[in-house]
């Protein structure tokens, strides 16, 4: 345990505040709804490599689903695949609600980063947290922190498998195969995490909560929305071997 401290207290030490910048609305796998951010920050990226590096070994491979960084906001109440007809208008509607996030301000869709947490979360949506150390980012701001071309390259690939074209392809990955709110998300679940809570701007929130009631008015029912005191940016599962 000391050794793992260790890790973290020179994460604090030798990196700075950052952000990320709020990129779009998207349907993941397993009909997950999730804001997307554009790419880790270039200090994230040498976040997620120096805890992968100090713990090798110790920490299982990394999740694809903390490769691109996102914000899970609700998933399935069933566990029933909703129909391709109701993908086409979640699609529509996070098309819709993805151009107005685009036209904020680069201000209003930034969410800073001053501090990360280490969270021993009992269940997956982090709403029942059993631990928390906080790690703040008490080194300089890099100089040049926006993410990487070529990772925002391959973030946007992921988002591309959900555009109209490759509806057919990603259909099948939809469905929910159990990870849905009682059996999954809200089931007792002990693992511990390293995120970062998320704080959006005032209008980038009013834009996200806008989101979910519009889901809700075009396909009321299959959805659970997860507590806002709860969003938060995966950047490594701690998961040990």
């Amino acid at each position: 345990m000391n050794s793992d401290l260790a890790v973290f207290s020179a994460v604090s030490r030798h990196y700075g505040p950052t952000q990320v910048q709020a990129g779009q609305f998207f349907v993941s796998y397993n009909s997950v709804l999730t804001l997307a951010y554009e790419g880790f920050s270039r200090t994230l990226l040498d976040v997620k490599r120096h805890v992968e590096s100090a713990m090798h070994g110790v920490l299982r491979p990394e999740n694809p689903g903390s490769k691109w960084p996102k914000t899970t906001l609700g998933c399935l109440v069933k566990n029933k695949t909703p129909r391709s007809s109701q993908i086409k208008t979640l699609r529509a509607i996070c098309c819709d609600f993805t151009g107005q996030l685009r036209s904020l301000s680069d201000d209003d869709r930034r969410v800073p980063i001053g501090e990360l947490k280490v969270v021993v979360f009992g269940c997956r949506t982090l709403e029942k947290r059993l631990f928390s150390l906080g790690i703040r980012l008490d080194a300089a701001v890099a100089g040049d922190d926006g993410p990487p071309q070529e990772h925002v390259d391959a973030v946007q690939r992921v988002m591309a498998q959900f555009a109209p074209a490759e509806h057919q392809r990603y259909y099948p990955k939809l469905k929910p195969d159990g990870r849905i709110l009682k059996t999954y998300y809200r089931q007792p679940h002990t693992e511990a995490t390293l995120i970062a809570d998320v704080s959006l701007s005032g209008k980038a929130r009013d834009l996200v909560c806008a989101f979910c009631r519009e889901v809700d008015v075009q396909m009321p029912g299959p959805y659970a929305w997860f507590d806002e005191s709860s969003w938060h940016l995966t950047v490594r599962a701690l998961v040990p071997r």
